[in-house]
Formats: structure tokens, C-alpha cells, sequence
């Protein structure tokens, strides 16, 4: 993982997708949120997000096909509910510039949009939380967090990546779940467990503070 420093954020450089502000990175499940630099001041920040292609050999959308969003198109503004996220106007994937766009939950019924609205794209993904677990669908009441995330990639083309590297990324998520660091020799170019407590002259280790937690690399 390529990273650097602008100032107060961490910055991905992917050199076929640009750059990404990282907002979040969870090496158990080999998630990391971001925002693309490049959209950071856009009138309509998720039209780049549904209208490419956003995989590459190391990086791929983290998908999760029951809870991520469904793109839909409506003539009229749909009613504020949990399941729904939006309106945003600024999407050219139609010809009716009067056209509303939603981010909603694949479980949403239908019928409680507007009559006429169309399903156009599938699996956008929202940029949830993680703990040691998995994602964090729900709050600790039981209240859908989906609206508040969804929010997020429309209004700042907030999205999620899963990362994949042989030889590295399993063995460090094998690491973070056993509690220990991971560690990653240029010499070998192999990726190791560190214990707790344990230093080596090997370990390349930097921490990043992002959203108010540190992390480390």
C-alpha cells in the first residue's frame, strides 16, 4: 500500500483510479474508506463513483450485496426515510435533467418510492464502519445506519476498497486478528507477525493519525 502525507490527511495514490484521501483503514478485513481528491470540490461528487470502473489487480470495491446501494432514478422527490438516501440532481445518466437520484438500501421496498422510478446501478458501495467483526450495518439500538453512510458517497464520493497483495495482505490480516502487528521485510519481500513488545530492525512501522485514530502500517 502506497501511501503519503498532505498536510493533516493520508493520501493513496492508485496510478489508474488517481488519488484518494484514506478516511478509514481496517487491516482485519482489508477495508480502507477513501475520497477521490479529485472530486473533492465538485458540484457532484458521486458522478465519477457509478460512472467508472474502480477495480484494478490490487484493488477492488469492498461489495456487500445485501447492504450496499441501489442507484435509482425518479421524476419526482421520493419521501425522507431511513432506506433512502438523497436527492442528488447533478447525475447525466439521462436525458431528464429533472431527474432525482437515490442511493437506497437493496431492501427498501419499492413501493414506497414515487411511481416511475428505475433501478439504473447495483452494488455502489457505501462506506461502513468496521469492527473486529464485520461491518457495522446498525446502531446500537438497532436503527439502520445505511442513510447516514450512503450520505456520505453522495456527497463526497465516499467509497470502500478491499486490497490484495500475495504474499502480504493475508498474512497481515492473520496477524491483526492474532493481535499482533505486521511486519514487512524489503529484503525478503515477505510480510511477517511481530509480537507485542518485540522490535526488529526489519519492520518498516509508521503511524498515521486519521479520523482522530491512529493506525499503523
Amino acid at each position: 500500500m502506497q501511501l503519503s502525507c498532505s498536510r493533516h490527511d493520508t493520501i493513496l495514490d492508485i496510478p489508474v483510479l488517481g488519488s484518494y484521501k484514506v478516511t478509514a483503514i481496517y487491516y482485519r478485513h482489508r477495508v480502507m474508506n477513501v475520497i477521490p481528491l479529485e472530486d473533492s470540490s465538485s458540484h457532484c461528487p458521486l458522478q465519477k463513483l457509478v460512472s467508472r470502473n474502480h477495480s484494478t489487480d490490487v484493488y477492488t470495491p469492498a461489495i456487500h450485496p445485501d447492504h450496499d446501494s441501489v442507484l435509482v432514478g425518479c421524476s419526482r422527490v421520493a419521501t425522507d426515510q431511513d432506506g433512502i438516501a438523497g436527492p442528488t440532481s447533478c447525475l447525466s445518466l439521462s436525458e431528464n435533467s429533472t431527474q432525482f437520484w437515490y442511493l437506497v438500501d437493496p431492501e427498501t421496498d419499492m413501493s414506497t418510492l414515487p411511481m416511475g422510478c428505475v433501478v439504473v446501478g447495483k452494488d455502489i458501495p457505501i462506506p461502513y464502519t468496521y469492527n473486529k467483526n464485520g461491518p457495522n450495518y446498525w446502531t446500537h439500538w438497532g436503527i439502520s445506519i445505511f442513510k447516514e453512510k450512503a450520505d456520505r458517497a453522495i456527497n463526497f464520493g465516499e467509497t470502500t476498497f478491499n486490497w490484495y497483495l500475495n504474499n502480504i495482505t493475508s498474512f497481515c490480516q492473520s496477524c491483526e486478528k492474532e493481535g499482533q502487528h505486521c511486519g514487512f521485510s524489503p529484503k525478503s519481500g515477505q510480510a511477517f507477525c511481530q509480537q507485542q513488545g518485540i522490535a526488529c530492525a526489519a519492520q518498516i512501522h509508521t503511524v498515521v493519525r486519521t479520523s482522530s485514530k491512529l493506525y499503523h502500517y
